[in-house]
């Protein structure tokens, strides 16, 4: 478990950028005084408007003072007074992605993130993750802001226009924050229901944001209402298993996403609850559970697949074997649309080796149906570590909905 401490008020802003972006953060504007301190530095010194930030430097806004950070080319953040942040900017050479990170010690920030990440569940390396002491927030486009307060630990999360996923850190239960409303997650307990904004809300944002940026996104969040799950909608206690995402860096002619989701509703289906694979792709699960009246929705990701050949030798070189390796992982989440809740989210592996050289290499596969119920897939080392993983997921679906 992830130990957190109480004392120190921590924030991190987790986005993901193309490597080609530039590898700083600009202060777009300031109002009132603030202060820099470079990564490996100790002295603080003025900041000024138009001043860049690196990996590792440090800003701290004075009392009565704010700024803008440009955070990428379409994101802004405004930084509230006495607010200490650290500006981290790492680049994953494993995805050629430059993801940056904002640390904040003490303070309040609000987000205007203008371009939308791809619906359906958020991808690792393509969505936003605000960190708190309590909280993980991950935002698709949207406007909203976080704050700590500083003596209990707790976060609140306020959602202007979009929605964000609120997940608690300890307890790791999530719900989905619609906007125009707010949570508050406090240390060891889920995220409270949420409530609606009041007008005092958003009086107390003007104060320290732009009013025409407030008020912009408050016509936004109206202008999408039709977009938005239907509150009136009878749900049936149904179950769609919608295609995963690829991550994995296949690239072979399976559509692996879509087979490995209509099997896993295969064996779904022989619950107590009817289960049923859908082919949308592109979808906000929460709306697409309103329109189909579907209680559940399953999705995640093909996170591995992959298939190698090894070679062992024996200590005194006297033996020398060749096999092949088959290593698949799959992450699986299932979303309770009635509650707007993350009700399971988990990660299933699996590594099989065979002596059988020929039978289990791309080549030969290629040849094959990517289909469990082919009995010649299937005995394959790829197809038994799909199977185990798969079927390992399965039971745990199905132990937590009772099938």
């Amino acid at each position: 478990m992830r130990k957190v401490q109480k004392t120190v008020m921590l924030l991190i802003v987790t986005a993901f950028c193309a490597v080609s972006a530039p590898a700083n953060v600009l202060i777009d504007s300031l109002w009132g005084t603030a202060e820099v301190k470079r990564a490996g530095q100790f002295d603080w010194k003025a900041a000024k408007r138009g001043e860049t930030l690196y990996n590792n430097d440090m800003l701290r806004v004075a009392a009565d003072s704010r700024a803008r950070l440009l955070w990428a080319p379409n994101d802004v953040i405004f930084v509230h007074q006495s607010s200490q942040i650290r500006i981290n900017l790492l680049e994953d050479k494993t995805t050629d992605m430059l993801s940056r990170h904002i640390t904040v010690f003490f303070g309040a920030l609000y987000f205007v993130v203008k371009e939308a990440l791809p619906k359906g569940v958020l991808k690792p390396r393509d969505d936003i993750k605000v960190f708190t002491p309590t909280a993980i927030v991950s935002i698709r486009g949207t406007t909203f802001a976080v704050e700590v307060d500083k003596a209990k630990g707790s976060t609140t999360v306020s959602t202007l226009s979009g929605t964000v996923l609120v997940r608690n850190i300890i307890r790791d239960m999530s719900v989905f924050l619609s906007a125009p409303n707010r949570t508050t997650v406090e240390m060891g307990s889920d995220p409270k229901s949420p409530v609606p904004l009041q007008n005092s809300d958003y009086d107390s944002l003007k104060k320290w944001v732009p009013a025409v940026l407030v008020e912009k996104a408050i016509d936004e969040r109206r202008a999408s209402i039709k977009q938005k799950p239907d509150a009136t909608v009878k749900f049936a206690e149904k179950i769609l298993v919608l295609p995963l995402t690829d991550i994995s860096g296949y690239r072979g002619r399976w559509d692996v996403g879509s087979k490995t989701a209509e099997w896993l509703s295969q064996k779904l289906a022989k619950g107590r609850i009817p289960a049923a694979f859908d082919t949308a792709t592109g979808v906000d699960p929460l709306i697409y559970a309103s329109q189909k009246r579907a209680r559940y929705v399953v999705t995640g990701e093909v996170v591995r697949f992959e298939l190698s050949q090894r070679a062992k030798i024996s200590p005194d070189a006297s033996k020398y074997v060749e096999y092949s390796i088959a290593e698949v992982g799959y992450r699986v989440i299932v979303i309770d649309a009635v509650e707007k809740k993350i009700v399971i989210e988990d990660s299933f592996e699996s590594k099989i080796e065979d002596a059988d050289l020929g039978g289990n290499s791309w080549p030969q596969l290629a040849k094959k149906p990517f289909d469990l119920k082919d009995a010649a897939f299937a005995a394959t080392a790829l197809g038994r570590a799909t199977a185990h993983s798969l079927g390992q997921a399965a039971e745990v679906v199905k132990q937590y909905l009772g099938l």
